[in-house]
């Protein structure tokens, strides 16, 4: 694939979008070889991870509380 590191840190953000597809739809595919839509998983991957660092600026994301029905931070003690 044409999709070197450098290219995808280097695209705009429309075009790793359009590229991003262009590959997905590949990927959904049934008719491509397995090691090809294998490849086509990990650049998927790849063009995420661009996505997201530019999407978050390089902040760690940080996950909701988990509530459950005992409470804040409580174990399920149905059992």
């Amino acid at each position: 694939m044409k999709y070197k590191d450098k290219w995808i840190s280097n695209a705009t953000d429309e075009e790793l979008s359009a590229e991003r597809e262009k590959v997905r739809q590949d990927f959904c595919n049934p008719n491509f070889d397995d090691d090809y839509r294998e490849e086509c998983h990990t650049t998927l991957g790849r063009f995420d991870r661009e996505m997201s660092k530019r999407a978050w600026e390089n902040e760690e994301p940080q996950a909701p509380s988990i509530h459950r029905e005992h409470g804040w931070h409580l174990p399920n003690d149905d059992d």
